[in-house]
């Protein structure tokens, strides 16, 4: 192929390098030129564009995208219509992705102008999920390169089908059935199973000792069962502890006990009866990636997994930490006696009020007192440890307004970032970071401390419950709560967002608090701080009487 400027009256059948603009439309590059583009270019007073020309022996960049991805295709994967050099593949089945790497390293050795890029072996993706794409990186490539490159490509990427299976599941427990636990494990574990169409046929419950687990374990349910998945309300320890001596005792073995997958290393896997015995790791209650995950999307794909499997886990098998698990590795371990917990409150009264008129919503009067003022009052009434106020522009009057109440002021001086940058000033600016802290909105004068204190009691984070969200009939608003687990997460938001995001993404660890109208009520414009009955008057910087 030969690339480079050439005089415009050469060009006709060359390919377009670069898009080119002119007064009667735009030439896209990548076209190949015709007599009345030509012709167009001239008008334009183009005299000159830099351009490809296909040798007879090479294939355009389409029909080469598209035989790469045809050759690389194997079981389960189709091939898209190839476009500007590029052909994708996907999934036919939901299931795991099988890729051989030595062949897609073999084929992108071949010409630099070929490439193959997939995802990693054993994602698990759904139907319809692109898994991997040809692209051809210049116009056009030589046909002997292609044919080399099919052959080392050939059958590279494939899916593993998920299979549909029957699965029992054990509950352990010390002394009475924890029914919440239980539940969560049911719940977790269903969710998992639906995506391969497999079902739980059954739960059985029974005491965390060998014994118990065992009789379990030789229950008539158990023997018609593909997979059996064993949930102990105490994590196993050793490959001596209950649930690999429960399968033992029932006449199972042990395949392997502990994986290098964080979360998810204290996983036992055994056989009993030719089936697959899993005693889960605690993270396993949550339907967040762990190791658990990692056999079981196997054992559902009908891949042997054995000691060799696991141990080659590894690389890749430190996946994103768990907020709700009891004690994240990456911040420190929370009080489990809610009733002791530090809750702080960060108030956000940095916005600019645009939409309020000539004065600011936060210095409106309700009742002869500014709303900030209102809210930060209700704030301080409640059971909240301190309450920080992050401000803008309007630092003074606020200081102002604020001088005799025991607040911690903070002045945002990017508030023009938008909300996410208060946030950050407020978490940065807690002088002891609180187990959580509630998350206010300064023009929200009708959430009361009992609003918030409902929020506080509602936070638990021995059973997960750390995002606690207000609500009014169903419906989602503020204020919210949020453990120190997310205050990582919290400081790295850009923009003018908050932590919906974060909600949608945490829902295990959420919880709804109704508060009512209150969660609803702000106050963004001049009409509907009519309607609320507040007014604007003139402001002292000197005395706060007026507030």
């Amino acid at each position: 192929m030969w690339f480079g400027p050439i005089a415009l009256d050469e060009a006709e059948g060359c390919i377009l390098a670069h898009s080119l603009q002119t007064s009667e439309g735009r030439v896209r590059k990548g076209r190949v030129l015709s007599a009345s583009d030509i012709s167009l270019l001239r008008r334009a007073g183009i005299a000159q564009v830099v351009a490809a020309r296909l040798a007879a022996n090479d294939v355009h960049e389409d029909d080469a995208a598209e035989r790469i991805a045809r050759a690389a295709a194997g079981a389960h994967v189709r091939v898209n219509e190839p476009f500007t050099g590029r052909a994708n593949l996907y999934a036919q089945t939901a299931g795991l992705v099988k890729i051989n790497r030595g062949r897609v390293d073999s084929g992108n050795q071949v010409d630099p102008a070929i490439t193959l890029a997939t995802k990693e072996p054993f994602t698990r993706v759904e139907e319809g999920t692109m898994i991997a794409t040809a692209k051809i990186i210049s116009y056009g490539v030589s046909s002997a390169a292609i044919e080399r490159a099919r052959l080392a490509f050939s059958g590279a990427v494939e899916m593993w089908p998920f299979h549909a299976k029957r699965v029992a599941l054990v509950v352990t427990a010390l002394e009475d059935a924890n029914e919440k636990l239980t539940t969560k494990s049911l719940k977790a574990l269903e969710a998992r199973l639906a995506r391969s169409g497999s079902i739980l046929i059954g739960v059985k419950a029974c005491r965390h000792d060998d014994e118990a687990l065992s009789a379990a374990l030789k229950d008539d349910m158990m023997r018609v069962a593909d997979i059996i998945v064993v949930f102990g309300v105490s994590a196993t320890s050793d490959i001596t502890d209950i649930i690999p001596a429960g399968i033992c005792a029932a006449g199972g073995e042990i395949v392997h006990y502990g994986m290098p997958v964080d979360p998810g290393n204290l996983l036992v896997l055994g056989k009993l009866n030719q089936q697959d015995v899993i005693g889960a790791p605690g993270c396993a209650r949550s339907v967040q990636m762990n190791g658990f995950d990692f056999v079981l999307d196997r054992l559902l794909c009908n891949i042997d997994v054995n000691t060799e499997t696991i141990q080659a886990m590894g690389v890749g098998g430190l996946l994103k930490e768990i907020v709700s698990r009891p004690q994240p590795r990456n911040a420190r371990a929370e009080s489990v006696d809610r009733e002791r917990a530090a809750v702080d409150g960060i108030i956000l009264a940095a916005g600019a009020s645009r939409r309020s008129g000539a004065h600011h919503k936060l210095l409106a009067k309700k009742d002869s007192k500014a709303i900030i003022r209102l809210v930060v009052e209700q704030a301080l009434a409640s059971d909240l440890r301190s309450v920080h106020v992050v401000t803008g522009n309007e630092d003074k009057r606020i200081r102002t307004i604020l001088s005799d109440l025991p607040v911690i002021l903070h002045q945002n001086s990017a508030a023009q970032e938008g909300i996410s940058s208060s946030i950050r000033v407020g978490l940065k600016g807690m002088i002891a970071e609180p187990d959580a802290c509630v998350l206010l909105l300064g023009d929200m004068p009708e959430i009361t401390a009992e609003d918030i204190n409902r929020l506080i009691s509602g936070y638990d984070p021995a059973n997960g419950q750390l995002i606690g969200v207000s609500t009014c009939d169903g419906k989602r608003g503020n204020p919210v709560l949020w453990s120190s687990r997310f205050f990582s997460a919290l400081s790295q938001l850009q923009g003018d967002i908050g932590g919906k995001q974060l909600i949608s993404k945490s829902k295990e660890s959420t919880y709804f608090c109704e508060i009512g109208k209150g969660a609803h009520l702000d106050l963004d414009d001049a009409e509907e701080l009519s309607r609320y009955g507040a007014t604007f008057g003139s402001y002292s910087m000197k005395t706060i009487k007026d507030y």
